[in-house]
C-alpha cells in the first residue's frame, strides 16, 4: 500500500490557509494524525519533528473546524450579557404583571407565568448567542478550493 507523502504541519497550515497554531491545536487534541520522519505513526505529544499526510489531515481538520474566532465568541457573550442587564429595568413592569396574574389565578397561575417568562428570556439569550455564529458558519463561501489530486 502506497502512502501519501509527508509534509510538515507548518506547510500543511500554509497550504490550507490557516495558522500553524490552529493546526498545532488540532494535532494536540488528536484530530490530525501525526507521523515521525520515517512515516511511523506517533502520539500527539511526540517530542520530535511531526509530519502529516496532507489529504488525511485535510479530511480530519476541515469538517470539525468551527469558522468562528475567539473575539466573535467574546463579543457575542458580551452582547448577550448587556441584553440581560438591559432587561432588568423591566422588572417593575413584570412585578405589576405578576400581581395581576396572582390576583386572577393565584399561585398556580403565577408559577405558569414565571416559567413562561423564564423560557422567553432563555430563548432570547440563546438566539443572541447563536445569531452571529449562524451568520458566520456553514455558508461555504469562505472555504478555499483545495487540490485533491495529490499534487502540491
Amino acid at each position: 500500500m502506497k502512502y501519501a507523502p509527508l509534509i510538515s504541519a507548518v506547510a500543511f497550515a500554509r497550504q490550507i490557509g490557516v495558522t500553524k497554531q490552529a493546526v498545532g491545536k488540532a494535532i494536540k487534541v488528536g484530530r490530525i494524525p501525526v507521523y515521525d520522519v520515517s512515516g511511523a505513526s506517533v502520539a500527539a505529544d511526540y517530542a520530535g519533528r511531526k509530519f502529516v499526510r496532507r489529504e488525511e489531515a485535510l479530511s480530519a481538520f476541515r469538517p470539525s473546524r468551527a469558522r468562528i474566532d475567539d473575539d466573535l465568541i467574546a463579543q457575542t457573550f458580551e452582547a448577550a450579557g448587556r441584553a440581560v442587564a438591559q432587561s432588568w429595568p423591566a422588572l417593575p413592569t413584570w412585578l405589576e404583571e405578576m400581581a395581576g396574574v396572582y390576583q386572577s389565578g393565584g399561585v398556580p397561575a403565577l408559577a405558569t407565568w414565571a416559567r413562561a417568562k423564564d423560557n422567553e428570556q432563555c430563548n432570547q439569550i440563546a438566539d443572541m448567542i447563536a445569531s452571529p455564529i449562524d451568520d458566520d458558519a456553514g455558508d461555504g463561501e469562505d472555504h478555499e478550493t483545495v487540490d485533491t489530486n495529490g499534487e502540491n
